[in-house]
């Protein structure tokens, strides 16, 4: 699923997992390889400065689609296990963590589902599994559906105490999307203090992001890349991507496309970055690179929102018959989607409706809905842009009014807030709003 928003609920699937490709008890370097005991000594030279993204020499990862196979690989693996292990809950988790995973990496959403299918069998088996509660947690939080996931995780804690830290973190990815910041920044601060690595200082670094301390943010993100201890390359594709998105949030989209161009550098088959860096690409009027990225990924993934990017490409460029066939398609699969997961994709229909989808009630209607699981600046934000596109004048303006009264506004959600006073003809609010925008992205 693409989105501008951070992928905190998925992440104890995702980073330090134990994924395929990976060396856990490869020793913590530093961006230069050590010197052997038996190398002369080199001599002394300026410190190189803190920077990202780190090319390959300095921080060696596997081969991309090598790391891919593997993980594929550790899959089938994993699965002849739960076989062989008779569906023991832990290796049936197992699988549950590769399914999503995959999913997450690839865009590839039956992989979602098949996930959810080893849950519902865990659940006939080992009900009582603190395994199947965690399993059952994520894949609830990653359809958006936080309460139940937080009633899964305390539960699971109280039938074993050694869960608590899973939980913890769990639940401090589900404050976040839920917009419950200050709760969610003392948990990662507190993770943080007990276990810096890639993984949570990124989260935290995102979480600081999003509440507008960008100079800390990316000093964090610059430094967990040295906490990095591993060889596959997905946590620092992970890295990368997130880092990309506060930039791209701040209003920086150069930078932005910088971070994600390495993201998939390192990891080819990385939707979520391929379609970030394709839309940053189609924003320097690039339109030609962003199309020829977006193909593959489309003729792989089964994400409907990737095919709604790339038709207003192509209508975009000419191909009205082309786009015409992708935009039906897209549509005909949120439907589908909607049916089965309407939290999940609330705020990915409202942004193709907004879009190729061009129908703005219903992006009002799937944006609404959105608002209504979690408060945020993005859900408000879309709400906004929904509000406006629809000629909802006046639920636009108090959208607008309330976002504007939140701890930390970008100067890209200025401006989507302008637009709104200016429709329902606060001309003077719409003019400060700009003005601060402008003001902001001077800093």
């Amino acid at each position: 699923m693409l989105s501008s928003t951070r992928t905190v609920c998925l992440h104890l699937f995702l980073i330090g997992a134990g994924l395929a490709g990976c060396n856990r008890s490869a020793p913590s370097r530093s961006p230069v390889t050590a010197e052997t005991e038996s190398s002369p000594p080199a001599p002394p030279s300026a410190p190189v400065p803190l920077h990202a993204p780190m090319s390959q020499a300095e921080l060696p990862t596997t081969d991309g689609q090598i790391a891919m196979s593997n993980l594929l690989g550790s899959l089938q693996t994993a699965e002849g296990l739960v076989k062989t292990r008779g569906y023991d809950p832990s290796s049936m988790a197992t699988v549950v963590k590769l399914r999503c995973a995959i999913a997450h990496y690839r865009g590839t959403l039956a992989d979602y589902d098949q996930a959810a299918q080893v849950v519902a069998e865990m659940f006939k088996r080992a009900p009582q599994s603190p395994h199947s509660l965690l399993a059952r947690a994520k894949l609830r939080s990653i359809f958006h559906e936080f309460e139940l996931a937080l009633a899964d995780l305390a539960q699971a804690e109280k039938l074993d105490p050694e869960t608590a830290q899973l939980v913890y973190d769990g639940r401090a990815g589900i404050f976040t999307a839920l917009g419950k910041s200050d709760d969610a920044l003392a948990m990662y601060r507190q993770i943080n203090a007990r276990r810096p690595d890639t993984s949570t200082m990124g989260l935290l670094a995102g979480l600081l992001a999003d509440r507008g301390e960008l100079a800390m943010a990316d000093d964090l993100f610059m430094k967990a890349q040295l906490r990095f201890s591993d060889v596959a390359p997905f946590p620092i594709a992970w890295l990368y991507f997130q880092h990309g998105l506060m930039w791209e949030q701040a209003g920086n989209l150069p930078r932005a496309r910088e971070l994600y161009a390495a993201a998939v550098e390192r990891l080819p088959t990385y939707a979520p970055a391929i379609a970030h860096l394709a839309a940053a690409e189609a924003a320097r009027a690039n339109r030609d690179r962003a199309i020829a990225l977006l193909r593959p990924l489309v003729a792989a993934s089964d994400d409907p929102e990737y095919k709604g990017q790339l038709a207003g490409l192509l209508k975009e460029a000419g191909d009205t018959a082309g786009a015409d066939a992708l935009r039906t398609q897209a549509r005909s699969q949120y439907e589908s989607l909607l049916a089965k997961h309407p939290r999940a994709f609330a705020s990915h229909a409202a942004r193709f409706y907004l879009g190729a989808g061009a129908d703005p009630p219903a992006a009002l209607s799937w944006a609404e809905k959105n608002l209504a699981t979690a408060v945020t600046n993005d859900s408000l934000a879309l709400a906004i842009e929904a509000a406006t596109a629809a000629k909802a004048a006046e639920r636009a303006c108090a959208l607008a009014d309330q976002l504007t009264k939140r701890q930390y506004v970008s100067a890209r959600l200025h401006v989507i807030t302008s637009r709104a006073f200016s429709a329902c003809g606060q001309r003077e609010r719409a003019a400060a709003e700009v003005a601060i925008a402008a003001k902001q992205s001077a800093h």
